[in-house]
């Protein structure tokens, strides 16, 4: 009876050592499946780097006019080269005036003064500015502040699209109105104007 009892017990281990097998045949399949051929292609050290708009001028950022003493119907001009050193070509160069302050008696000295704005191709003094446009044709120092308000509002003058290191000159001529009078009660004489000259890129 005992032999007759064995039998099954083989038969059971028969069939796990089949099974086994089978499993160890099918990792053997799956390596051989997992190994097969290959091949990339890399574009390696991609990089991302950032434009500039960089704008300088040959005044070295130090004030164009620095005048006293004037009088009714003084004038004068300033030219001034204006180089744009950035990289991206799409910029614009937008010039405008800010900071205006007038310590007259109800603005009058700065509504006496007109700013006239000659700019082109070429270089500077104004004679030899070529082609030249004139966006700004005798305008007073206030309404240039309230009118040409940059970046609110539009600028004197836009330079659109310069390539990197292109210069444009730009020409200023200023103008005292010859009607201006003051006898000492007008709030006109001693008194001064200020405002900055700017050139932004953007």
């Amino acid at each position: 009876m005992g032999k007759h009892r064995a039998k099954p017990r083989f038969r059971r281990l028969r069939g796990a050592g089949t099974a086994v097998g089978l499993l160890l045949s099918a990792g053997f399949v799956w390596q051989s499946s997992h190994a097969a051929f290959t091949d990339t292609t890399t574009n390696p050290g991609n990089t991302f780097t950032s434009g500039s708009v960089t704008v300088t001028d040959n005044k070295g950022g130090v004030k164009v006019f620095n005048l006293s003493g004037l009088k009714p119907g003084d004038s004068g001009d300033q030219c001034i080269q204006v180089t744009y050193q950035g990289t991206l070509s799409s910029s614009t160069v937008n010039f405008y005036v800010d900071n205006f302050n007038d310590d007259s008696t109800g603005g009058a000295w700065g509504a006496g003064i007109k700013l006239t704005v000659t700019t082109g191709g070429g270089s500077c003094p104004v004679g030899s500015i070529t082609g030249a446009a004139t966006p700004i044709n005798a305008v007073a120092l206030n309404t240039l502040n309230s009118t040409y308000d940059y970046p609110a509002g539009s600028s004197m003058y836009a330079w659109a699209n310069p390539a990197t290191n292109a210069m444009r000159p730009y020409n200023i001529h200023y103008q005292v109105n010859a009607a201006l009078a003051d006898d000492g009660t007008a709030g006109i004489q001693g008194k001064t104007a200020t405002l900055d000259l700017v050139w932004e890129a953007s």
